[in-house]
């Protein structure tokens, strides 16, 4: 099993609207994943990612292994069961603009 936080790219398929408005180009987000492989972990992220907003999945921009007790710490309370195949942590999006 690989047990992963993962950052990742993704464009959103649906307009998204801010107060105030800005234009978007996409987002980071923060996963916490178990899979059993390589391709079943970028499966479950771009699966997830194409249900979030219709995104459009780019890729993984880091990737890390979970320190729960120490670096990782502050997000311990927040996670499901990471024996489980699936997402188990996930955090806000980041946006980001044309010129970001």
């Amino acid at each position: 099993m690989l047990t992963f936080f993962v950052s990742v790219e993704a464009k959103p398929g649906e307009p998204v609207h801010f107060d105030p408005p800005r234009q978007v180009e996409g987002y980071y987000q923060t996963f916490g994943v178990t899979a059993e492989d390589e391709a079943q972990l970028l499966w479950i992220i771009e699966d997830y990612i194409k249900g979030d907003l219709g995104s459009t999945f780019v890729g993984v921009s880091e990737r890390w292994l979970p320190d729960l007790d120490g670096a990782d710490s502050d997000v311990k309370d927040l996670i499901g069961d990471v024996q489980k195949v699936g997402i188990w942590y996930k955090s806000g999006r980041a946006w980001f603009g044309p010129d970001e």
